[in-house]
């Protein structure tokens, strides 16, 4: 994995806090959720993994919330408690960069 991005304490904490309304569903094997990790590593973000590969109420869970079994799938939750479900690896990595470098 890349060395992650170093931030001064208090920017870190606040990057860990927004990262906790994030969960990343990916299978471990996937080149294209290897390459969202990568970037999630090098961007220091603490985003919970759900293996959907493994996990059949994780699966479950994916389907219902984003409608299909396709990893990786970025689930974005806001302050209010909606929630977005971002597939295609290209596409998060742009939202996680946008949002966090």
């Amino acid at each position: 994995m890349p060395e992650g991005m170093v931030r001064a304490d208090e920017a870190q904490q606040k990057i860990d806090k927004e990262c906790a309304s994030l969960a990343l569903y990916h299978f471990k094997t996937c080149p294209f959720c290897i390459k969202v990790r990568k970037e999630m590593s090098r961007l220091s973000l603490p985003i919970e993994l759900r293996d959907a590969q493994l996990d059949s109420s994780i699966r479950a869970d994916l389907l219902q919330g984003g409608g299909k079994i396709q990893t990786p799938c970025l689930r974005i939750a806001d302050a209010r408690g909606n929630v977005q479900w971002m597939y295609e690896s290209d596409d998060i990595i742009k939202y996680l960069q946008q949002r966090f470098a």
